[in-house]
């Protein structure tokens, strides 16, 4: 015959048994829901007003691309091309405007012997660019902001970005060799077109 203390410890051991079961149950259940879609919207309901849409981040992408070209045509010597880089670290979308913090780069090309090669251009330059959506759907740009030079460049970038985004655009030359590539495609694509 088992002792009061015996029955008394294995109903504890049985009922912290059930309780740890029905906790893994209901992890199970949260994680397994969570993996399920939502519904699609019905006909008629709307996206939230801050979201940016795939369509939206295309169109901003290529606005941005478009962007460095024409802030950059005059500032340095001409080649045979222009070309650009980019890396959008963050869209904020506030109604039809968009704030894009991103690290670009520009370059001027001209064609030698041996293929491409950048005759003048920047270096990889943290970059805040914002722009309007027009009733059109095109996007027009209503500010470009580099920042300042010498003892005013981290003043500026603080003043510039995000505290998050800091990290991301303190050491520029992470981005280099990408941008670089872009730029690099873009004059290869202009040359062997002509």
């Amino acid at each position: 015959m088992l002792s009061g203390d015996t029955i008394q410890s294995r109903l504890i051991i049985a009922v912290a048994s059930v309780a740890l079961s029905v906790a893994v149950v209901f992890l199970l259940a949260t994680v397994v829901l969570s993996l399920i879609p939502t519904s699609p919207k019905s006909e008629g309901e709307k996206e939230p007003e801050n979201v940016i849409t795939a369509e939206e981040e295309q169109a901003i992408k290529s606005a941005v691309g478009e962007a460095i070209l024409e802030y950059n045509k005059d500032g340095y010597s001409p080649g045979q091309c222009q070309a650009e880089g980019h890396v959008i670290l963050e869209i904020v979308k506030d109604g039809n405007q968009f704030k894009v913090y991103c690290i670009t780069s520009y370059g001027a090309y001209s064609l030698e012997e041996d293929g491409p090669k950048k005759v003048s251009g920047s270096g990889a330059i943290p970059t805040v660019i914002t722009l309007q959506k027009t009733e059109s759907d095109t996007y027009k740009l209503l500010k470009y902001e580099e920042p300042l030079d010498g003892e005013k460049w981290n003043e500026s970038l603080k003043s510039m970005f995000p505290a998050d985004l800091l990290p991301k655009v303190e050491n520029t030359q992470d981005y280099h060799d990408a941008l670089l590539a872009q730029e690099e495609e873009q004059a290869l694509t202009f040359f062997t077109s002509q």
